[in-house]
């Protein structure tokens, strides 16, 4: 009991650290930073199993394993000291290689736990900084206190690294932290802030930018038999970097990075996440000024681990904004190998503007998928990008109607993808003027992959938009493959136009259609069959015959939803 009241004690002047910002005499390991993000894993996780219906524990991997579990009270709290480390030689007036044997010597100081304290300005080095278990690196501010690497030989800048391969048979360094500090490199260095057999680590306002690696470089998962995890308990908080291969690489473990980061201008990939196990992203902005990032977020197994014993389980990326993707990559790439799965992941409140990229892409046995509230910007052109790619081994897969996706759905469905429940929402402006009646334009299209309609499955399909112009000049139809249906014939001059249509399968290979429209004036409704194949690709659009050179119609909105 005693024990567990000199915890409990411990964390509250964590919290009260960690809120107002009170150094005193003490050092915050910031253990309820993971637990804080530990509860929102929790939440996110509990929604996910409510919407699918599904157990996303796995064994010996469940969320209760996300605790601080046995920690003591001198883990949480480490008496300083805090060591300025002008005090061991470091100046900004000093050469790189004085200053990198000042500030080793500062952390080296440190045997019983402490920080050192970074002064505002910046400090050239020229050798890796090694942290000790319980130590940590406090400056001024990202901007006003800067640790500068100068070296050009591929090293790190800053190593937090235990012994042996892994956790669970390696010695893992504990409770290392960075909090209100700058770290420069450059394209010659390696990675700036490198982490290995790590736990129980935070990074709170850390920038790391101009690495000749990635800027954060966490774990670096083995091809071993007895691989569990190179690093776990890892939390960034309001970090941010530029430039760089990659901004952020993790393997292995579990990691909350959220609180508004910022990732810019890497040439690689903003987020790798490499055999992760519990993991949730949250309040992440990314982009760059000339798209130099290929995938925005990289949902991956690593190379050589290619069986089950590597799953991935229980992702969840929130709130992330990204922009400008090079052509033909993801905003969200999710690419595993051989029979590696990842069961449970959760897509929600997204958004990008991915000029002609692709927003989802989920590759492998991807399980337990939960996709709602996601955006397309229509900043550029992005007609040739694919909003969401489910490819065939994916299962239990769930997307809601208040996802926004202005460009094509690629389902693919030749083994048989377990779609439960699949919405396509758009809300772009298309617009077409007169085609002298000799000819249809289509103002909305979408492909439905082939067999995704079940033998008694069906489609809901709701589309809305405005016209003008002449007189009986302007005609709207529903296509389902070679199945023409006119629903407005010979409009009136200018009214708003609705349609509610429903395509029902009576087999593979035979539909029942019905629908009603409104033109602003009238309604009208009728009933039809259709004898399309949907063993393959089916188009389901709706096009428009201007005859004047006054007309238009546009389309606003449309929804198709699979049942």
């Amino acid at each position: 009991m005693r024990q567990k009241l000199i915890l409990s004690i411990g964390i509250l002047a964590i919290f009260i650290s960690l809120c107002f910002g009170a150094w005193d005499n003490d050092k915050p390991a910031d253990s309820d930073a993971w637990n804080n993000a530990a509860g929102f894993i929790r939440d996110n996780n509990d929604a996910l199993e409510a919407a699918l219906g599904v157990d996303l524990s796995l064994d010996g991997i469940t969320l209760g394993d996300i605790t601080t579990g046995d920690i003591t009270a001198d883990d949480v709290l480490s008496k300083g000291p805090f060591v300025d480390i002008r005090a061991h030689g470091a100046a900004t007036s000093a050469s790189a290689a004085t200053n990198a044997t000042a500030i080793q010597a500062a952390l080296d100081s440190l045997t019983s736990g402490g920080a050192i304290l970074v002064p505002a300005g910046t400090f050239q080095y020229d050798t890796t900084l090694t942290l000790l278990t319980n130590t940590g690196i406090v400056g001024t501010g990202p901007g006003s206190s800067i640790l500068k690497f100068t070296a050009t030989d591929s090293t790190n800048a800053v190593e937090i690294t235990g012994t042996g391969i892994d956790l669970s048979t390696g010695t893992p360094l504990r409770f290392c932290w960075m909090r209100e500090v700058g770290i420069e490199g450059n394209a010659s260095s390696g990675h700036g802030i490198f982490l290995n057999i790590a736990k129980f680590c935070t990074f709170i306002n850390v920038h790391s930018n101009s690495h000749g690696g990635d800027c954060y470089h966490i774990g670096s998962a083995p091809v071993a038999s007895n691989y569990l995890s190179t690093m776990g308990r890892i939390a960034m908080i309001n970090c941010h970097s530029s430039g760089g291969v990659n901004s952020v690489f993790a393997s292995g473990g579990d990691i909350y990075i959220g609180g508004k980061c910022g990732f810019n201008g890497a040439s690689g990939i903003g987020i790798i996440l490499e055999d992760m196990r519990i993991t949730y992203l949250n309040g992440i902005s990314g982009g760059s000024a000339n798209g130099a990032f290929t995938h925005g977020i990289e949902i991956r197994s690593a190379t050589g681990h290619d069986t089950q014993e590597h799953d991935l389980a229980n992702i969840h990326l929130n709130d992330i904004h990204w922009e400008q993707l090079t052509t033909g990559n993801s905003f969200i790439n999710v690419s595993l190998g051989g029979t590696t799965e990842l069961i449970g992941l959760s897509i929600t409140d997204c958004e990008y503007s991915p000029r002609a990229a692709n927003g989802i892409t989920l590759v492998g046995v991807v399980k337990n998928v939960y996709i709602d509230r996601n955006h397309i910007i229509s900043r550029r052109t992005i007609d040739a990008a694919i909003g969401i790619d489910i490819g065939a081994s994916c299962e239990n897969i769930y997307v809601t109607d208040r996802n926004f996706w202005p460009t094509n759905i690629n389902i693919d469905n030749a083994a048989g993808v377990n779609v439960l429940h699949f919405q396509e929402r758009r809300n772009r402006s298309t617009t077409i003027a007169n085609t002298s009646g000799s000819s249809a334009t289509n103002i909305m299209s979408v492909t439905i992959t082939a067999s995704y309609l079940e033998t008694r499955g069906g489609l809901m399909i709701k589309a809305a938009g405005t016209k003008t112009g002449g007189n009986n000049t302007k005609t709207l139809k529903l296509l389902f493959g070679a199945k023409s249906i006119t629903f407005h014939d010979a409009q009136n001059n200018t009214n708003d136009w609705r349609l509610e249509a429903t395509i029902i399968n009576t087999a593979t290979n035979a539909q029942k259609i019905t629908w009603v429209a409104w033109d602003g004036a009238t309604v009208e409704q009728g009933y039809d069959t259709a004898s399309i194949d949907t063993t393959s690709a089916v188009t389901l659009a709706i096009e428009g015959t201007c005859v004047n050179a006054s007309d238009n119609i546009s389309h606003e909105y449309s929804l198709v939803e699979r049942f």
